[in-house]
C-alpha cells in the first residue's frame, strides 16, 4: 500500500478565544492540509510514507505574513541534492465558535477567509503556523 502524508497548517486569529466574524459566522481558526510528494532525484521514483527510504522531517512549514500572505518553506532536514519535495492542497477546514467539529470547506473559501481577513491572522502564532495533525492519502 502506497501512502502520502498530509500535514495540517493551523491559522489562529489574533483573538484566539473569540475569533472574528466572517459572513455571519464566528471563525475561531482555519486550517489547510498539504499533501507531500517526495521524489528521489537519483532514481526519479516517488518515495511513499512508510518506505524504508522515507526521509525524516519532510514537513513543510507555513508562515503567515501580513504583506506577503502565506509562504511555504521546507523544514530543515531534507537533502535538496537527493530529494525533491512538492505538495498539493488537501482538505481545508474552518472552526466555528461553540461547534464541536470543524467544517470542511473548499480551498477557494479558505483563501477567501484568509485574504479578506489577513489582519486577523497577523500574530506570532502564525510565524510559523502550527501543525498539529496529519493524515495519510492512499495512492
Amino acid at each position: 500500500m502506497n501512502r502520502r502524508i498530509a500535514y495540517n497548517n493551523l491559522f489562529l486569529p489574533n483573538d484566539i478565544n473569540n475569533g472574528f466574524m466572517y459572513k455571519g459566522e464566528q471563525i475561531v481558526d482555519i486550517d489547510i492540509y498539504l499533501i507531500h510528494r517526495i521524489i528521489d532525484k537519483k532514481t526519479g521514483r516517488e518515495i511513499y510514507y512508510g518506505d524504508e527510504n522515507f526521509p525524516p522531517r519532510c514537513q513543510k512549514i507555513v508562515y503567515y505574513d501580513l504583506e506577503k500572505g502565506y509562504i511555504v518553506k521546507r523544514k530543515d532536514g531534507i537533502n535538496n541534492k537527493r530529494y525533491k519535495v512538492t505538495y498539493t492542497i488537501g482538505d481545508c477546514f474552518k472552526r466555528i465558535f461553540n461547534k464541536d467539529n470543524p467544517v470542511l470547506i473548499s480551498y477557494r473559501e479558505f483563501m477567501d477567509i484568509l485574504i479578506h481577513n489577513k489582519e486577523q491572522f497577523n500574530n506570532s502564532n502564525n510565524k510559523p503556523v502550527q501543525s498539529v495533525a496529519y493524515y495519510y492519502e492512499e495512492v
